[in-house]
């Protein structure tokens, strides 16, 4: 063996062996070249020169197998060559760093398996001394491979010691071998994501999770698709997009993972990377299937978590065989909750115990301790066996007691524990639950460096279990705590839908919270919880839009590069913009598609360091924060704002008068009863629509809503006006004005309509008007309504035929009223085939009256859905509030359900009439439920005869006149509240 052309020839070979092994995925060709290099090894004397090279090669090619089929004595093997490679290396020998990547990732690799400490030491030691190396000699920069191996490994070290200066030191190779590298750049880019994303995991910094995505997302365009690195880099990907979707609760996120990790199975390599990919798509379709309960999901999640399995046991990698116990575990657990099969949930409780077996001691432990707990818990909900909630708290104790102080994770297992201690108190009643569990609640929730949603939680949790202990003062700490992080729940660069679902699960909070307020009778605090806690997502479109024009006055610098990131954040700000449909099934350019939410994201960063700035301006100090209590008291400056306020404690009326802010006690009001009350109301109103129901259950049906407003009289109108000293039938220089802001599902009744046995009610007393918040009713007010459109410049949209509904006949009528009142230059119609969503989106905005009469559409579930139903089909709140009318006076809905809020999201107030009233129009006249076609165009033709004046459209009077019209259809109908008692007012 000392011709030097044979030796040539023996690399070249086994090197051909080793690359078609590569292309083709084969074993064969990988067996071929490590005997070859096994043979030639076995002739050479122990001082030949050219041992060192086969030594080399030897030791690559045998890591290469462990990485593909997970022999551990592969690994072992693999190192004890590379270190004999090392120590024959000269200390000159331009190979030497070579050497020492591959010795220094074969211990990192070991150390993953085995957790012998002495294995990542030497790892670091050896690629410390590569870096040394090319640090003082002429090969600086040749090898960026090494800092970024020197990274992963400072990255598995920090992963055991939790040592910061180690995450930093991952960091900072990680980034400075992307900077010297001059190709092949992708790995390394995937690296430091990698890093970025631990580090993340450490500080809850969402600034690194962002960059990390954005570090992976050029990993992803920069390589190349046939280099076997490819999956692996999807893989970096997908991982830093699931842990975002975790934090954030973005559906698009996850969306994208599922996808980059379904490609990645199909180009893995070996039964290890298959359980590994398969492991991390089952992981990322639990995570999708939790927050959006899918069937299909389900059964993937499954098929994924067992193929994981299967690949674990035959690669014999027990470390992945953990992690595949653990997480099949968890998808056994998911589709428990979908079907309580409780055979279902034994074998998830069997795998966990399986997996902590084989963990012991490792810190993946803690994470099947607490996933275990969780399945104990739900299985004490189905068996009622105190002993399976026992074994839950002990389990989750475990997790808590195994995890460093320091471990970010640590504050999820204490989450668990909060829940479950809590359960175990709810049914014993053993004061020390409780106590455990609010001493672990105040830990998660004032947590800075945990995920929103899980701190929210247990600031609920330390309200209502210190209000149990009637600690209200600490009661009311912990729920204001919980209101400041729901506002800060659904972030600016959220999807609305994903927004509006987040705080659905928090629905009724605000409410709770400002009744611990007010038994402590500080009306005004929970007047300003209400404020802060309801109609989050209005309350952002209001700032961005509303407190940037006198900032620009005084700061024109700032407001430019606010208004440049809100251009981002909310399109309505900058151009007037539809935002474009996505075809969801055309499946390319996942990368681009995700550019666009890196981009909104830095966006949101760099949009809340703008805020902190301009808030150290004189003046500023409020700038978009939530209004003081003496700020809302100006919403009275006409007229008493009453909020009710309904929760499980209480039930009051905050009452909002210019000097003052008082609570009124609804003690007839029960929460308990509100559901049946809203449930009987709405039953009769359909058996009055219904046209194959008689006369007699129609009749019935109408008393029944008469007893409901009733029932509305005796628990809210009655003890309101009793507090305001309002009198019936004031003479009109005395009438009074009340603005109605219902909290929860209440605003699915007619506040305004309650009336006593003897046929009076709150329209005999006052003017009533609505407000979705007492901040909405102060920027209308503040809204002078000067306008550049031509005076009097009226919309007509009307559908008297729309496909699959009834026909309309008094749309006609309505239309014909309307224009014989105006003259045709100031007046635009858009009838039955003209009005298509587009025409009539493009058409507002260049008026400042619109007038629809058309069906109305409304869902409950996903309310931002809702809206009115045009030729082209349903014109939805979203596509509304992608434009800005501040401009407009007076939008007139003549459709049914107008202003029905959604069920799920009551708080956030979403309708069709709050949301044109929050995107710019003043003034609103809406229906509540279904209304008649005749009673709709008897409303219209009342209303407008009295503001058509010969100088154009006078609203001054708006309120007023509508119930002057509606008194007129009581009149008529007084015993049938469907008639009238649907058409409400929104604005000042």
């Amino acid at each position: 063996m000392s011709n030097p052309e044979l030796g040539r020839r023996v690399v070249l070979l086994a090197g051909a062996w080793i690359a078609r092994s590569g292309r083709d995925d084969t074993r064969t060709d990988l067996d071929s070249a490590i005997r070859l290099f096994d043979h030639v090894i076995s002739l050479l004397p122990d001082a030949h020169s050219d041992l060192v090279m086969y030594r080399y090669f030897h030791g690559t090619a045998i890591m290469s197998r462990f990485e593909r089929y997970g022999n551990e004595t592969d690994l072992d093997s693999s190192i004890d060559s590379l270190r004999d490679a090392l120590r024959r290396t000269p200390f000159d020998s331009p190979n030497r760093p070579t050497t020492c990547i591959s010795l220094g990732t074969a211990l990192r690799m070991r150390f993953e398996l085995t957790y012998n400490d002495a294995d990542i030491e030497e790892s670091i030691d050896v690629l410390t001394h590569g870096d040394s190396i090319l640090a003082n000699g002429d090969l600086k920069g040749e090898h960026p491979g090494l800092q970024s191996m020197l990274g992963m490994a400072y990255l598995r070290r920090f992963q055991e010691s939790m040592n910061l200066s180690d995450i930093d030191n991952a960091q900072l190779f990680c980034e400075k071998s992307c900077s010297e590298s001059k190709n092949a750049i992708a790995p390394y880019l995937s690296n430091w994501g990698v890093a970025l994303r631990n580090r993340y995991n450490y500080s809850g910094n969402l600034k690194d999770l962002d960059k990390a995505i954005e570090v992976n997302r050029s990993a992803y365009l920069h390589v190349d698709p046939n280099d076997p690195q490819l999956s692996k880099i999807m893989v970096g990907l997908a991982s830093s997009l699931h842990e975002r979707f975790d934090r954030t609760g973005q559906r698009a996120d996850i969306d994208e993972a599922i996808q980059l990790l379904r490609g990645s199975i199909e180009k893995a390599r070996g039964e290890l990377q298959i359980a590994q990919f398969s492991t991390n798509l089952g992981s990322a379709l639990h995570g999708r299937v939790r927050l959006f309960p899918n069937d299909d999901d389900t059964d993937e999640m499954l098929a994924a978590f067992r193929t994981a399995l299967i690949s674990a046991e035959s690669s014999g990698d027990r470390r992945s065989l953990a992690f595949a116990l653990g997480n099949l575990a968890n998808a056994l657990s998911v589709q428990y909750q979908a079907t309580t099969d409780i055979d279902i949930l034994n074998q998830a409780i069997a795998a966990s115990r399986r997996a902590i077996e084989i963990e012991n001691d490792h810190v993946r432990s803690p994470v099947v301790h607490s996933n275990l707990g969780l399945d104990l818990a739900r299985k004490f909900h189905h068996t009622g066996d105190k002993a399976d909630i026992d074994d839950a708290v002990a389990t989750l104790r475990e997790a808590v007691r195994t995890t460093p102080d320091e471990h970010p994770m640590r504050i999820s297992w204490l989450s668990n524990l909060v829940a479950v201690l809590s359960t175990r108190f709810d049914r014993w009643g053993d004061p020390t639950d409780r106590e455990e569990a609010l001493a672990a609640a105040q830990s998660v929730a004032t947590s800075q460096v945990t995920p929103i949603r899980t701190r929210l939680g247990s600031a609920r949790a330390w309200g209502r279990f210190s209000a149990g202990k009637q600690e209200l003062l600490d009661s009311l700490r912990g729920y204001q705590l919980a209101v400041e992080l729901l506002t800060r729940l659904a972030s600016r660069e959220m999807d609305r839908e994903d927004s509006e679902r987040l705080l659905g699960e928090y629905s009724g909070l605000a409410g709770e919270a400002a009744a611990i307020a007010l038994e402590l009778n500080r009306s005004e605090t929970a007047l300003e919880l209400l404020e802060q806690g309801r109609a989050v997502l209005w309350t952002q479109l209001v700032e961005n839009r509303s407190d940037l024009s006198s900032l620009q006055q005084d700061s024109p610098n700032l407001a430019d590069a606010l208004r440049a990131e809100l251009e981002i954040l909310d399109p309505a700000v900058g151009e007037n913009t539809i935002a474009p449909s996505i075809d969801e099934s055309n499946g390319t350019e996942v990368a681009g598609l995700g550019h666009r939410r890196d981009m909104v994201s830095a966006a949101a960063h760099r949009f809340d360091s703008l805020i902190s700035k301009v808030r150290r301006l004189p003046g500023y100090s409020t700038f978009m924060k939530a209004p003081s209590a003496s700020d809302l008291r100006r919403a009275a400056a006409h007229g008493a704002v009453v909020v009710i306020n309904i929760a499980p404690r209480r039930c009051d009326a905050i009452v909002v008068c210019e000097d003052r802010i008082t609570a009124v006690p609804l003690t007839n009001l029960k929460n308990d009863d509100i559901p049946d009350s809203i449930t009987r109301y709405i039953s009769a109103l359909q058996v009055t629509f219904d046209a194959n129901r008689s006369s007699l259950a129609k009749s019935i049906a109408a008393r029944n809503m008469m007893d409901t407003l009733n029932w509305i009289w005796t628990t809210i109108s009655e003890p309101v006006l009793m507090h305001l000293g309002y009198s019936q039938n004031a003479s009109p220089a005395r009438v009074r004005r009340i603005w109605w802001c219902a909290t929860g599902n209440l605003g699915l009744l007619p506040l305004h309509a309650g009336t006593n046995t003897e046929g009076v009610g709150v329209m005999d007393y006052a003017i009533s008007s609505y407000t979705p918040t007492v901040r909405a009713l102060i920027l209308a007010q503040r809204s002078d309504g000067h306008s550049k459109r031509h005076p009097s410049n009226i919309l007509v949209v009307g559908m008297s035929q729309t496909s699959g509904q009834c026909d309309l006949p008094g749309v006609d009528r309505e239309i014909d009223s309307i224009t014989q009142k105006l003259s045709n230059e100031n007046c635009t119609v858009l009838k039955n085939s003209a009005a298509t969503k587009n025409m009539v989106i493009e058409t507002l905005t260049d008026h400042e009256f619109v007038h629809f009469s058309c069906h109305g559409h409304q869902d409950f579930i996903h309310p931002s859905s809702s809206g009115p139903m045009l030729e082209d089909g349903i014109l939805s709140i979203r596509e509304l509030s992608q434009r800005n009318h501040d401009q407009g006076k007076l939008a007139f809905l003549s459709a049914c359900r107008t202003h029905t809020p959604g069920t799920l999201i009551a708080d956030e107030v979403v309708s069709l009439a709050a949301s044109l009233h929050y995107i710019g129009w003043r003034n609103i006249i809406a229906t509540l439920w279904s209304v008649r076609d005749s009673d709709a165009s008897f409303i219209g033709e009342q209303v407008y005869n009295q503001i058509v004046k010969p100088s154009g459209i006078q609203i001054e009077n708006l309120a007023e006149e509508l119930q002057a019209a509606t008194l007129n259809l009581r009149s008529k109908f007084p015993n049938d509240p469907s008639r009238w008692a649907q058409f409400i007012h929104i604005g000042p």
